[in-house]
C-alpha cells in the first residue's frame, strides 16, 4: 500500500473492505443454510434431533420454610446446613423457631 494515503482514502478503502467483507459473508451464509437444509432433509432430521427436547417450563415449587427467626430475619427449610444463628440451639430451643405449618419462602418479609 501506498504510505502517503490521505486519511479520507484510507476510509474509503475501510468502508469498501467492510462491505465486501458483508457481501462474502452474506453468500457463505447462503451456501451453509443450503448445505444444512439439505442434510436435514436427506437425513430426516426433527428439530429435537438437533436441539434435543426442550425443557418443560413451568413453576417450580416454591422452598418450605420450617424454622424462621423474625427478629434478625433468618430463615432454614430443615434441610441442609443449619445457619450459624441456629447451629448452636439445642432442639427446644430450636423449636420456638418452628413454623408450623411450614410457610413458602416467598411469603416471608
Amino acid at each position: 500500500m501506498n504510505e502517503h494515503l490521505s486519511l479520507k482514502e484510507i476510509q474509503e478503502q475501510i468502508a469498501k473492505l467492510q462491505a465486501q467483507q458483508q457481501k462474502i459473508l452474506s453468500e457463505r451464509k447462503s451456501e451453509i443454510l443450503a448445505e444444512i437444509k439439505s442434510k436435514i432433509s436427506e437425513y430426516g432430521l426433527t428439530q429435537s434431533d438437533i436441539f434435543g427436547n426442550a425443557k418443560k417450563s413451568g413453576t417450580k415449587k416454591p422452598k418450605m420454610i420450617r424454622y424462621y427467626d423474625r427478629q434478625h430475619g433468618i430463615s432454614w427449610a430443615g434441610r441442609g446446613r443449619k445457619p450459624p444463628e441456629f447451629e448452636n440451639l439445642s432442639q427446644e430451643e430450636l423449636e420456638q423457631f418452628r413454623l408450623d405449618p411450614p410457610v413458602a419462602a416467598d411469603l416471608l418479609d
